[in-house]
């Protein structure tokens, strides 16, 4: 995502930190769309 991407200078991980967070991010999607 636009927000996880300035994040991989931020962890010495780089990319790997990134791309948990995203799948984190995807999989609690259905909780972030519920009115």
């Amino acid at each position: 995502t636009q927000l996880t991407a300035g994040l991989i200078a931020y962890s010495e991980r780089g990319e790997a930190y990134v791309n948990e967070l995203n799948d984190m991010i995807r999989h609690n999607k259905a909780y972030f769309d519920e009115d």
